[in-house]
């Protein structure tokens, strides 16, 4: 997957059905193994642009993201949506439609 970030976030393993903290891996931002919680600003690079996905600002995106095995049952985390408010994550949900990031792995809602 090279460089990404992850966001830690409570949902529930497919698998075994446990409520559990999964650290979801996606590519938005500045790409340097930051890991953050839901409500937190995301980093962008101010020296080195070729570092970032995506572009700072914009107002509503969502971006692919593939959560680690449970710690739990070990089982494959599953794929979700990361959702980004002017560069801070609002919201992580399970993925429910993986065709929308065929072309990209992140798709910004409303442009400027």
């Amino acid at each position: 997957m090279g460089a990404f970030n992850t966001v830690r976030s409570e949902q529930t393993c497919g698998s075994c059905g446990q409520r559990t903290a999964f650290q979801i891996q996606y590519k938005y931002g500045e790409l340097w193994q930051y890991e953050y919680q839901i409500g937190d600003s995301i980093a962008w690079s101010t020296k080195y642009k070729k570092a970032d996905a995506g572009k700072p600002g914009r107002p509503q995106v969502v971006v692919e993201g593939i959560a680690e095995n449970c710690p739990h049952c070990r089982a494959e985390g599953g794929e979700f949506e990361v959702w980004l408010a002017n560069d801070k994550i609002v919201e992580v949900r399970p993925l429910t439609d993986p065709s929308k990031f065929i072309d990209n792995n992140y798709i910004v809602l409303d442009k400027h």
